[in-house]
């Protein structure tokens, strides 16, 4: 899903702007972000077999002892969305755009009615997951079918 919504980022603003540098940037930092799932995923399996299938199946990270996602936090767009700014780097500031609407992306369809794996209000803030020790059961809960917590 982000690798398409990533191209098509970089496809309108390569359109709008005509600049390929801020086209691959706004699509690299929507998509680069979720990198920090493998490294959560290399941890989790801790020198077992790994498998690109296993990793590429939704909702599984719901089933770890903890979800770091380093690169998943509001305070990572606050921060280089701030220092792009003062230092006017264009670069940058498509690169936080990207993974600003990501972040976005994510909120929302890690949020669908459907999901039994339910996550806190504050998951995409990296201190909160941080102040829970990443812990899985800190920071998500499960519901069953009537949408009640088990």
């Amino acid at each position: 899903m982000h690798l398409l919504s990533a191209v098509g980022l970089g496809a309108v603003v390569w359109h709008q702007t005509g600049v390929v540098s801020w086209a691959l940037a706004i699509a690299s930092g929507a998509f680069l972000l979720d990198l920090d799932h493998m490294v959560d995923y290399l941890v989790h399996k801790k020198g077992r077999q790994i498998s690109i299938q296993e990793f590429l199946v939704p909702g599984q990270p719901s089933t770890w002892q903890r979800m770091v996602f380093f690169m998943h936090g509001y305070e990572w767009i606050v921060g280089l969305g701030w220092l792009a700014w003062n230092y006017h780097l264009p670069i940058l500031s498509w690169m936080v755009c990207g993974a600003g609407i990501h972040l976005l992306m994510d909120e929302v369809g890690n949020r669908l009615p459907g999901n039994r794996h339910r996550i806190s209000p504050f998951f995409y803030f990296f201190c909160f997951r941080l102040s829970k020790g990443f812990q899985t059961k800190k920071i998500s809960y499960w519901v069953n079918e009537e949408g009640q917590e088990v």
